[in-house]
């Protein structure tokens, strides 16, 4: 699969799967949307440049499923 130019959203990008993941898609071109908690540690977006977009979510009462609005179709 190519992924220049896609975009690519990733949930739980604090993580440890993440901390591998996002480089690797950032590498192959492409467009990181990384979803993050608040006061999350960024330094595995170091260096992303204008490849990521950070999005922080706060939800009202704690842990459990978010919606992320559908700012952004999927691409397949």
């Amino acid at each position: 699969m190519r992924f220049e130019g896609r975009r690519c959203l990733i949930t739980g990008a604090g993580g440890f799967i993440a901390a591998n993941l996002i480089p690797q898609l950032l590498a192959l071109g492409a467009c990181v949307h990384a979803v993050t908690r608040p006061g999350s540690n960024l330094w595995r977006f170091a260096g992303g440049g204008g490849h990521i977009k950070n999005h922080q979510l706060n939800k009202p009462g704690g842990p459990g499923p978010v919606s992320a609005g559908g700012a952004a179709p999927p691409q397949y």
